[in-house]
């Protein structure tokens, strides 16, 4: 069994999903725990692929964002309203007026957890 790294906790839990919603970007704690729970990330975009990534860094990131302790029933929310209507002009996928859930793949190449913003990876069973 050595060869295998199963995680019981993702029926409970849930699948690794980020919810863009008018408020801005909210990780569930299956996407939180792909990163070690770290205390800060930051957040970049790839326009031309429609991406997101998602890395750990600390608090003398200037483009970093505190989401250690801020955990509420699972969910840590980075606000970010304007960049929400920005990926939502870019994208073509409305996520200001209906919040849209897209599951995350950690990348263990570049070790950030990252989102295709695209129709084909959006959730299905949103809440």
């Amino acid at each position: 069994m050595s060869d295998f790294n199963f995680d019981f906790t993702l029926i409970k839990k849930g699948a690794p999903v980020l919810t863009l919603s008018s408020l801005g970007i909210a990780l569930n704690e299956s996407s939180q725990k792909m990163l070690g729970n770290p205390d800060y990330i930051s957040i970049g975009y790839d326009a031309a692929k429609k991406m997101l990534a998602l890395r750990v860094t600390d608090e003398n990131d200037k483009n970093g964002f505190k989401i250690g302790g801020r955990s509420r029933q699972g969910w840590v929310r980075v606000g970010c309203r304007d960049f929400i209507r920005y990926i939502s002009s870019e994208t073509g996928i409305d996520c200001v007026n209906k919040a849209k859930q897209f599951f995350a793949q950690y990348n263990d190449e570049i070790k950030m957890v990252t989102v295709e913003i695209s129709e084909e990876n959006e959730n299905a069973d949103k809440t």
